[in-house]
């Protein structure tokens, strides 16, 4: 979901060491008592409900409260280890899934972002099949029944950025309504993303800063403020977007609840949330929650990779983002991504964005996993 480039990070590596909490078979014998998941297809196709609901949070005093109550989140972006991407949902996994809840949950976090495409994995634009609504609907239960939070992105993969009142307009606006509506009063969603990087390079001429290209950064923001109305509309969740480029979120602040960025870089902590948070209190709408949507780096998938693909860099990694992010006071941090999507290879083909896990491709966590587990915000 990044397509990036990754950067240099001038790092040396680490050793790792302290108590290492192992969840690698966490969620393996978890016993459902609120509803009978047994049946593949009724969890499929009923919508389930379960006893334990997750109290409604609001945002209150430039941050996340329950009440009146100051709450943090940290999380995850998820999908399964198998179905990654569209496949999630055309290849609908409920045990792995139930499965992946409990681990999650285990691992002490809050809250997951869970991406829904608009037309790939069977969504099928406009016409919203009732069938993965109620996947959808099943999951974010399931995950509240645990105790965790769900951000839920909507039109991933759209790259049209149609005008207000045009057919292709109409068409997402019926794709809002039939996802949004069964879900617009839903206590265990934290908030809606309206779209996944609106401003990455490829939608912008290969550019980060989409002030080099202030035509389409002016269609793509036009198109972003008309779907967030038509969620609000729906709604009285807080409703965003989260943008790669830091300095992009500036002309998005007008109109989201949220302020949200992406950032796989390590100039995180020290310059990006400072100016973040600088443009906020300048902004007539002031002081929001400030959310680091995605973050991540890969460890090495083989041991042959440079050296900053390393296990241990991975770590160090997290230690300065997250030192980064209580110093900035951040609402909410969403690592990127649950799983690795490969298991250890030496092919030279392979990515390193397949191993951005928390856990290992055989469900062991990594050193960076049970450190996050641990940090406080």
């Amino acid at each position: 979901m990044m397509g990036f480039i990754l950067p240099a990070l001038l790092l040396m590596a680490v050793l790792v060491s302290g108590e290492n909490r192992d969840f690698s078979n966490a969620g393996k014998n978890s016993n459902f008592a609120e509803a009978d998941l047994t049946n593949l297809h009724a969890s499929q196709l009923q919508r389930l409900d379960f006893e334990k609901k997750l109290p409604e949070v609001r945002v209150f005093n430039g941050g996340f409260a329950i009440g009146n109550t100051n709450i943090k989140f940290k999380g995850t972006n998820y999908y399964p280890r198998d179905h990654p991407w569209a496949a999630m949902w055309s290849d609908w996994d409920w045990p792995t899934i139930t499965a992946d809840v409990a681990r999650i949950a285990s691992a002490g976090l809050n809250c997951v972002r869970i991406l829904v495409p608009y037309s790939q994995g069977g969504w099928d634009g406009p016409r919203v099949p009732a069938d993965h609504v109620t996947m959808l609907y099943n999951l974010i239960n399931l995950f509240g029944s645990h105790g965790v939070y769900s951000v839920v992105t909507l039109f991933d993969w759209e790259t049209s950025w149609p005008a207000e009142g045009s057919s292709r307009a109409n068409d997402h606006v019926a794709y809002i309504r039939a996802i949004v509506s069964p879900l617009h009063d839903n206590s265990n969603i934290l908030w809606w993303d309206v779209k996944n990087e609106p401003d990455h390079p490829s939608n912008i001429d290969g550019h980060d800063d989409w002030d080099q290209d202030p035509t389409q950064r002016d269609t793509i923001v036009a198109w972003l403020k008309f779907v967030i109305l038509n969620v609000k509309s729906i709604t009285a969740k807080p409703v965003s977007t989260g943008t790669r480029w830091w300095t992009n979120i500036r002309a998005v602040l007008p109109f989201v609840d949220v302020a949200m960025v992406h950032s796989y870089w390590p100039d995180t902590g020290s310059r990006r949330l400072p100016d973040i948070r600088a443009w906020m209190s300048q902004s007539p709408q002031g002081v929001r929650p400030l959310v680091l949507e995605e973050f991540g780096w890969p460890s090495d998938p083989d041991g042959t990779t440079p050296v900053q693909y390393s296990v241990g860099l991975q770590l160090q990694f997290y230690k300065e983002q997250l030192a980064g992010f209580a110093m900035n006071n951040v609402s909410a941090c969403l690592q990127w991504q649950t799983y690795d999507l490969h298991a250890p290879s030496s092919s030279p083909s392979l990515s390193n964005e397949l191993f951005f896990g928390l856990y290992f491709f055989n469900y062991t966590a990594k050193p960076a996993a049970n450190y996050y587990s641990q940090f406080e915000l």
